[in-house]
C-alpha cells in the first residue's frame, strides 16, 4: 500500500495531494518520513508551499479577528 501526502488528515475524509481518489486503500499523512507515493514526493516543495501559504492565510485571519474584537471593546468602554 502507498502512503500519500495529505497535509491536513481526516479520519472522515482523505485529500491526497497528488490528488489519488479517496478509496478503501488510500492511505494519507502528513508526515513526509511516512509518504511513499512518487507523485506526492515529487510534489513536496509545491505541497509545502501550499501549507504555508494556508497557514499564512488562516494566522491573518485570526489577527483580523483579534483585532476586530479589540475595536469593539475600545468602542464600548468609551460609550
Amino acid at each position: 500500500m502507498v502512503t500519500h501526502y495529505d497535509p491536513y488528515p481526516s479520519e472522515y475524509e482523505q485529500s491526497p495531494f497528488c490528488g489519488t481518489p479517496d478509496t478503501e486503500n488510500t492511505e494519507t499523512d502528513n508526515n513526509w518520513n511516512y509518504v511513499s507515493c512518487k507523485k506526492c514526493l515529487k510534489a513536496k516543495d509545491k505541497a509545502k508551499k501550499f501549507v504555508e501559504e494556508t497557514e499564512t492565510v488562516i494566522l491573518n485571519q485570526m489577527q483580523g479577528f483579534v483585532d476586530f474584537e479589540n475595536e469593539q471593546k475600545a468602542l464600548a468602554n468609551e460609550r
